[in-house]
């Protein structure tokens, strides 16, 4: 597979599959739609699934333009882009087990904020972070959606 750098302007049939094919112009005016419509004319607090995009450079571009931070699925797709420099990211599920907790504190950084939901009567104490382990980083917070505080990470 040849270096992305190296595939600029070449022809889609020396494309190597799977290959993201973006239109930067049509792009930049969907973002600056989603920009309009969510944060402008709604005042909402805009925080992108990259479920959508799959692609930190695209992350970034959602950020430049007012997103407050980003939502990923799982804890993979946050290591990818906390890697990438991305540094306010929600996890959408439980982060749950001492192995993807330690994970999660690796990908964090000391400039990223990593958030996960953990309502603490549903998570098994054994499971449960370490107070003092992730006292750096860790703080709770309530969701916007009124549910009971999540840990942030």
């Amino acid at each position: 597979m040849m270096p992305q750098a190296n595939m600029v302007g070449k022809s889609i049939k020396d494309l190597d599959t799977p290959a993201l094919l973006v239109d930067l112009d049509i792009l930049d005016q969907n973002i600056a739609t989603m920009k309009r419509v969510i944060i402008d004319e709604a005042g909402i607090q805009w925080r992108p699934h990259t479920k959508a995009i799959k692609t930190p450079a695209i992350a970034h571009k959602l950020l430049r333009v007012g997103a407050h931070g980003i939502t990923c699925a799982k804890l993979s797709e946050a290591e990818v882009m906390a890697s990438a420099g991305i540094r306010d990211i929600l996890i959408a599920n439980q982060v749950v087990g001492a192995s993807k907790l330690a994970r999660s504190m690796t990908a964090v950084g000391s400039k990223t904020t990593m958030s996960a939901w953990a309502p603490r009567r549903r998570t098994p104490r054994s499971l449960r972070p370490k107070r003092a382990a992730v006292s750096p980083v860790m703080r709770r917070t309530a969701s916007s959606s009124g549910n009971r505080p999540s840990s942030r990470l």
